[in-house]
């Protein structure tokens, strides 16, 4: 755990709202292509974030820096106007997801009201405390649902209470699920903000690049291994007819008739735990990227993103108080699935970038390799046919 930092950041940030919720619904088809999906798609998210962090550590400068120095404008205005778009929905999301989890330990209270209290108290944390806290907390946080939610998809394989054949329990069609993996599992966007985290941690040479990667390994193999579990877990349950609340509850449910009711309870804390410390994260993170994109280029890290300017903080508040509205009046669940296939368009034009950017040309012997191409290429195949169904539906 000391080894690794800024990675639980990215997990903390990508095993959200929409792991868990997509977890569950995967649960309730579970077929060996769905993990062999969700692996791969950790594996491609792995490469992803390992290219921002290489691209930072050899040049000095963060990758939104070297679009706006190597694209075009209207390539870099066109990033920021998707970026926006893209944090109004992801903060919605969320916010809806901590309003679910909250209403789930604490009936009497509407989710509304509980996602407006998670999405303010995760913005006094950011606003008021400093990097090694909120790294801190979300350390804590994931290894809390992580041994929650494994701990219990064991129980329930040991005990023989698994069903690997709820077929007609689908809520959504299988096409959709297969893009929401792509889209939702393992952060969109926010892998962009792990550039900013390991400046925090001071990783700021090619000298820490066998950290980033350790860090990075651990991140991804978490998330993996945290949705595998999640959907042994939903596959046990009989969750036909619910949604939204009623589907963490029927989930819950099953728990308590497992491990009784100190089951239950910890279950509805493994999945507050999922969604807060993915608000804390994306609150920690998000900030950082509207200042790049703001100032165009940034000439000083401590001047254009610190946590304590006035443009992070203006965006931290804008994430807290915009989206509750847009949480109030758009379906929880359907609104994290849209939020899934919707992100696919900026990390298509991220992994476009990391192509361009990191070739051997202009990094060197730190360039991609072959392998980094390969999949590289790969990722913008899976991302541009995801795009392309959004736009079309």
């Amino acid at each position: 755990m000391k080894a690794v930092g800024p990675g639980l950041l990215v997990a903390a940030a990508g095993i959200g709202a929409g792991d868990m919720i997509i977890g569950i619904q995967l649960g309730l088809d579970f077929n060996l292509y769905y993990i062999l999906a969700v692996l791969f798609i950790c594996l491609i998210k792995y490469t992803l974030t390992e290219g921002i962090a290489r691209y930072q550590l050899v040049t000095g400068t963060f990758l939104i820096k070297g679009w706006a120095r190597t694209f075009p404008k209207f390539v870099h205005y066109s990033f920021f106007a998707f970026f926006l778009v893209w944090s109004l929905l992801v903060a919605a999301a969320l916010t809806s997801a901590c309003g679910i989890a909250g209403s789930a330990l604490f009936p009497k209270g509407s989710i509304s009201l509980w996602g407006a209290i998670h999405a303010n108290v995760a913005c006094i944390i950011v606003y008021l405390g400093k990097y090694a806290l909120i790294e801190e907390i979300s350390k804590w946080l994931i290894f809390l649902m992580v041994l929650i939610v494994v701990g219990t998809a064991s129980i329930l394989l040991i005990n023989g209470q698994v069903d690997f054949s709820q077929d007609d329990l689908m809520q959504y069609d299988r096409r959709t699920l297969y893009f929401a993996i792509a889209g939702a599992i393992g952060g969109s966007v926010t892998m962009l903000s792990y550039g900013y985290w390991i400046k925090e941690r001071g990783w700021d040479g090619v000298k820490d690049l066998a950290s980033v990667r350790t860090d990075l390994y651990v991140s991804y193999a978490i998330t993996a291994l945290f949705i595998i579990a999640l959907m042994v877990a939903a596959s046990a349950a009989d969750l036909e007819g619910t949604s939204g609340t009623q589907l963490v509850l029927a989930l819950a449910n099953v728990l308590q008739l497992t491990l009784g009711p100190i089951g239950y309870i910890l279950f509805k804390v493994a999945f507050w735990g999922v969604v807060f410390s993915s608000m804390v994260s994306v609150w920690s993170g998000v900030p950082y990227l509207f200042g790049d994109f703001w100032k165009g280029v940034s000439v000083s890290f401590a001047k254009d993103t610190s946590h304590r300017s006035k443009v992070y903080r203006g965006y931290l508040l804008y994430l807290t108080f915009v989206p509750i509205v847009l949480a109030i009046y758009v379906d929880a669940v359907r609104n994290v699935i849209n939020y899934a296939l919707i992100s696919a368009v900026f990390v298509l034009g991220l992994t476009v970038s990391l192509l361009l950017l990191n070739r051997k040309k202009m990094l060197g012997e730190w360039g991609n390799t072959q392998s980094n191409d390969i999949l590289l290429m790969v990722a913008v195949m899976i991302f541009a046919v995801l795009a392309i169904h959004r736009l079309w539906t």
